[in-house]
């Protein structure tokens, strides 16, 4: 086990905690993974901003094109996100003023509040570990920038099916804490699994034998 799959596995650890044994909701739980998704976004742009071959740079002007391209097209997708985990979790919706740009900004306070804090802090630190062992430390030359703008998407949308599926079932049958531990347990377990796939070394090219020599 490498260093930054282990940091993921003792982030996680927070909301099982909370779940078990602080009595955190399915929407305090969701609005927690909905701000990792956050963190990952930001993590995402330094890694645009620092990759590349660098035998054929791209120039700033792109990068800077590029993040905010990313920034746009990946904000739209948190936002829609936000604003179903509000109306469908959220104990008042979008709110009294029913503006649906509430959605983000209630998700980051229910994250940030407390001991969700805590939980954050480990996320983005999780994340931290990740960047810095895996990205800086061996894949930082190879990145493929068109790919690692879509990265975070397979990520994501893999992390929150497995969320949505088991907080639908929380939310129907009233869940205790055990189940929204189970639901944690699943997340983790989902998040690992894509972890790893997306910091597999890439396989080494078979050398070429040489023909035996004649005599």
């Amino acid at each position: 086990m490498n260093l930054s799959l282990l940091a993921l596995l003792l982030a996680n650890l927070v909301p099982l905690f909370g779940a078990l044994f602080d009595g955190w909701s399915v929407y305090e739980i969701f609005a927690l993974y909905w701000s990792e998704s956050v963190v990952i976004g930001g993590y995402t742009l330094l890694r645009v901003l620092s990759g590349g071959d660098p035998r054929a740079p791209i120039q700033g002007r792109l990068r800077l094109l590029i993040c905010a391209f990313f920034t746009f097209h990946f904000g739209m997708f948190l936002f829609v996100h936000s604003v179903f985990v509000q109306l469908f979790l959220g104990a008042s919706g979008l709110g009294q003023s029913g503006i649906p740009i509430e959605a983000p900004v209630l998700l980051l306070k229910a994250a940030a509040s407390s001991a969700h804090g805590l939980g954050l802090l480990a996320l983005v630190a999780s994340h931290g570990v990740s960047f810095v062992t895996n990205f800086l430390g061996r894949e930082r030359a190879d990145t493929d920038i068109g790919q690692l703008l879509f990265s975070p998407y397979r990520r994501i949308v893999t992390m929150h099916l497995v969320l949505l599926g088991g907080g639908l079932i929380a939310v129907l049958t009233n869940a205790s804490g055990v189940l929204l531990a189970l639901l944690v347990i699943a997340k983790t377990i989902a998040d690992a699994r894509a972890h790893r796939a997306e910091h597999r070394p890439a396989p080494s090219a078979p050398t070429a034998q040489q023909p035996p020599a004649r005599a």
